[in-house]
């Protein structure tokens, strides 16, 4: 049976905007498919108004009694309903989504896995050192802006340096807030007397303090100038970045500045992750540590 229409589109979302295999695409609708059955939701009536708290939690107990479904499985198919939750709430469709966590916290805990080499590798797509070097020079560059009605370049060459240097994740930099970026005492040491910015991210736990390092200071600083002059000094629980109308960017609308970016750079398309990507392969390269990388990238666990 087909699934619904607005689980169609988000289905489409994820290839058009986080760059998802089709292979990843099928495992999500699968693992939706999987679940309808135990909540009696015809897969084409599935929508972000068919599960309640209640409903929720009785379909996953539902699933557990007498091992029909194994945890590893259950506990992948709550995340994927979960993912389609995030997408409604981001399309604004629903404003609010059930206790995922409470779910799984009542799930047996999965046997713990092999312990992973303490030398990473790495494995996945990323700009190499030339391409990421062009993508910033067209980000800078006006002469191709004025064709375009979305780019902003000394915006955009702001947007790149945190995706592309500091590893933000595109979606702590759509949520990003004026506020978030704060001074502090100086570079490298304690009686530096050069000013420095750090860049407070509230969405991951513990609100993480990430020092920024003299170019994507630079570039904030001449984002932020010209954005004053054009929309006039913003507040500070305003949205970071903005489009020239003033409005706070959205994933579709970042998604979208940097297809624009790589094609004006004459590079493959690539979602805003690969440059997160990036940041974590030049980490690899340079030597890091498993727990020095995921430690800089913000990772919810970092290895103890």
């Amino acid at each position: 049976l087909q699934m619904s229409p607005v689980c169609q589109k988000w289905l489409r979302w994820m290839n058009s905007t986080e760059g998802r295999s089709q292979k990843f695409i099928r495992r999500r609708s699968n693992d939706l498919r999987r679940i309808l059955p135990y909540a009696d939701i015809p897969p084409g009536e599935f929508g972000p108004g068919s599960f309640d708290q209640v409903l929720l939690e009785d379909t996953f107990r539902e699933m557990k009694m007498g091992g029909r479904v194994a945890v590893a499985t259950i506990r992948r198919s709550l995340k994927s309903l979960e993912a389609f939750y995030d997408f409604c709430l981001d399309d604004r469709l629903i404003s609010d989504k059930p206790n995922f966590s409470k779910i799984e916290g009542r799930l047996p805990q999965s046997p713990k896995a092999p312990r992973q080499p303490s030398t990473p590798h790495w494995n996945g797509d990323s700009y190499d050192l030339d391409e990421l070097y062009q993508l910033f020079v067209t980000a800078a560059s006006t002469s191709c802006a004025g064709s375009s009605r979305i780019r902003w370049p000394t915006r955009d060459l702001a947007i790149v340096g945190l995706l592309g240097v500091v590893g933000l994740r595109p979606g702590e930099l759509v949520d990003a807030q004026v506020s978030w970026i704060n001074e502090g005492t100086g570079w490298g040491s304690f009686d530096s007397s050069e000013p420095a910015l750090f860049l407070n991210v509230q969405t991951r736990p513990g609100r993480l303090n990430i020092p920024l390092s003299p170019e994507p200071v630079r570039t904030h600083r001449k984002w932020m100038d010209e954005r004053c002059e054009l929309l006039g000094t913003p507040i500070p629980n305003e949205p970071l970045f903005v489009s020239s109308d003033g409005e706070g960017l959205t994933t579709r609308r970042l998604r979208e500045i940097l297809r624009v970016l790589n094609s004006e750079a004459g590079l493959r398309d690539r979602p805003p992750s690969t440059l997160r990507r990036t940041v974590q392969r030049m980490h690899v390269e340079a030597g890091l540590s498993r727990a020095e990388i995921q430690l800089l990238m913000g990772h919810r666990k970092p290895p103890r």
